[in-house]
């Protein structure tokens, strides 16, 4: 099955060069570089909630405008996994609040099926081991 897992914004944000999102990924308890993305600006932006602020699986540098979303995932292949960890870095936001209060998850499940998660709900834990580092896990995927 192809998954894509993509980053979404709850509300409007102003990006502004130098801003970025890495993801190193967990598939069962191993970190996969198939997996890990990451997104950095180098222009001043403005994204509309509900847009795509971060991809898995490939690596993008925004410094073109305008721009309106961050470009789609790449697929990943999974055959079965019953939880999914991954690594989140950025500078755009440094406290779990902040987090939970600006994006969630979203899983594409073939291109067709999407489910939504959000962070600050019971289908995600997040551990935070320093400012702008988040290590969240999704017990039931």
């Amino acid at each position: 099955m192809n998954l894509y897992l993509e980053l979404y914004c709850y509300r409007d944000i102003t990006l502004k060069p130098g801003d970025f999102i890495c993801i190193d990924c967990q598939d069962d308890r191993q970190f996969t570089s198939a997996w890990s993305g990451k997104d950095e600006y180098q222009i001043r932006a403005r994204l509309a909630a509900g847009r795509r602020i971060a991809g898995f699986g490939r690596s993008r540098i925004y410094s073109t405008t305008p721009l309106f979303e961050a470009e789609e995932s790449q697929p990943v292949t999974v055959t079965d996994f019953s939880s999914l960890a991954f690594h989140l870095s950025t500078n755009i936001c440094l406290t779990p609040s902040s987090l939970t209060r600006l994006f969630f998850l979203r899983i594409i499940f073939g291109k067709h099926q999407t489910v939504d998660i959000a962070l600050d709900g019971t289908d995600a834990i997040i551990d935070w081991p320093s400012r702008g580092h988040f290590l969240i896990t999704l017990p039931r995927t």
